[in-house]
């Protein structure tokens, strides 16, 4: 099919005249007739409103082999995705850009590398690499709110470029982007919910408290700076959190069956340990660090499971496989467990029986992840 018959194919499935067509682009409606019956071809300047006003990509318009570039590009998000789950992150990022360069126009190829490097930066970068890849994401954002309709495009564009702006300290602009996401209780999970009857009712009910229950645990030590430059919290109050947490977990999941969470109390117990380390209590020190170990291996065992089922009240029966899961180590929880025991705050416990048991044990189990 010719660009000129796939144009005529999208006005008449808009029910539009060529008059129409042409008064939208703000052309004429024999410029409408010429592509049409493929004597002249649109300019390459006209083909994003074409592509924006039809809601299609320029491959589509264009009739490149848009099913085998999808298959291509699955592939591509495919292996990064499975990267990531095995916290090799600088990987992941890499094979996106590899495939930008195969498909430079590909806003969904562009939205994951959005997402990733917002992560990645974060945790790895130095200034100078960070600004060039902030400036990197900014350049696709730009291009994917410019010619992509991919919701979920947009929504990874506009979420950096809010970011963007209020790190340049343009808080206008920033929340000009903030206020076009959609807020949290219009996302899928609280609508499939409502969408589905019987057992997947149930099981998209289970989703969603698992998925509210992550982005509170994950929130919930979070310790921002006031207007004064004092921390809204002190650092024993942050101990009174974190035994909330443990409490909360403990009443949430009666069964002991954390899953995907395992990781937060295995690095929540660490930090525990630490701080009474610090204060020299040697018995407390010891429960968290073994509640740490305890944890992480747990972890590891969910990670590699095939399948895992709650069995708490509130999750009764449902499946929360780890397939989805992204870790942003490549060292798994016992490597990084045990990395943390080697800290100066410990050496006071070093020679307790129970810190070398427990060291032993994150040793025989500590490695990169290999899920």
């Amino acid at each position: 099919m010719s660009i000129g018959h796939k144009i005529k194919t999208l006005r008449r499935a808009k029910e539009l005249t060529q008059e129409e067509l042409a008064e939208v682009l703000g052309v004429s409606s024999k410029a409408i007739s010429q592509w049409e019956c493929n004597r002249t071809t649109p300019d390459i300047s006209q083909l994003p409103m074409l592509c924006n006003f039809f809601e299609v990509t320029a491959d589509e318009l264009l009739e490149i082999d848009v099913f085998h570039k999808m298959q291509e590009r699955d592939k591509i998000i495919a292996k990064n995705r499975e990267l990531a789950h095995n916290g090799r992150n600088k990987e992941a990022l890499q094979l996106i850009r590899d495939g930008l360069n195969r498909f430079p126009n590909d806003a969904l190829l562009m939205s994951f590398l959005i997402h990733d490097s917002i992560t990645y930066i974060h945790n790895h970068l130095n200034c100078e690499e960070e600004n060039e890849q902030i400036e990197e994401c900014r350049n696709y954002s730009e291009y994917i709110l410019e010619h992509s309709v991919e919701d979920v495009a947009r929504y990874s564009a506009l979420y950096f470029m809010s970011l963007y702006h209020f790190r340049k300290r343009e808080e206008n602009k920033a929340w000009e982007y903030a206020m076009k996401l959609p807020i949290l209780c219009d996302g899928q999970e609280f609508l499939r919910v409502y969408l589905h009857t019987g057992t997947e009712q149930v099981w998209a009910e289970q989703n969603l408290r698992l998925t509210l229950l992550s982005f509170f645990a994950t929130r919930m030590l979070a310790n921002w700076e006031l207007d004064s430059g004092e921390k809204l919290y002190s650092e024993d109050e942050r101990m009174v959190l974190r035994d909330k947490k443990f409490s909360l977990f403990s009443l949430l999941f009666e069964k002991g069956d954390y899953g995907s969470f395992s990781d937060h109390l295995a690095d929540s117990h660490e930090m525990q340990a630490r701080e009474y380390a610090k204060r020299q209590n040697k018995e407390k020190c010891l429960y968290h660090l073994e509640q740490a170990t305890k944890h992480a291996l747990d972890f590891i065992s969910y990670m590699k499971s095939e399948s895992f089922v709650h069995t708490s009240l509130l999750w009764k029966n449902f499946s929360n496989p780890s397939e989805g899961v992204s870790l942003w180590e490549e060292e798994n929880m016992a490597a990084l467990i045990l990395s943390y025991t080697k800290q100066p705050e410990y050496d006071f416990v070093r020679k307790e029986s129970r810190f070398i048991d427990l060291v032993k044990c994150l040793t025989d189990s500590a490695g990169a992840n290999d899920y």
